[in-house]
């Protein structure tokens, strides 16, 4: 009889061999997870958009449409399903940034926001 506690184990599962093209690699899902987004609310006439920056590179301005290029330029190492994965998470959490703007209450946002 299996003592009461490895019923709470977990199974350590390696992931399908056939799915090795759609896993992002960990140095990327990192890189992404720690970039600095930094929201630039707009003015009457324009948008509010976010400013992207890899440790040690220099920012961008987040677009769906350019994310790719500076993504494949920072990992060239990546295939096409993979980089459209990175612009997904990348998208992701430059959306979140904006949702907290909307939040926000104008006497609590930080200066380098209303910059």
């Amino acid at each position: 009889m299996r003592p009461i506690l490895s019923l709470f184990r977990r199974e350590r599962a390696e992931p399908p061999a056939t799915v090795g093209s759609l896993v992002l690699p960990v140095a990327v899902c990192d890189a992404i997870d720690v970039a600095s987004l930094v929201v630039r609310p707009g003015g009457e006439k324009s948008q509010a958009r976010v400013v992207c920056q890899f440790e040690g590179r220099t920012g961008f301005i987040f677009t769906p449409e350019g994310a790719p290029k500076v993504l494949a330029d920072l990992f060239p190492d990546l295939n096409e399903r993979q980089l459209g994965q990175a612009v997904l998470r990348l998208r992701s959490r430059a959306k979140a940034c904006l949702r907290g703007l909307e939040l926000g209450d104008p006497e609590t946002i930080p200066w380098i926001r209303r910059y």
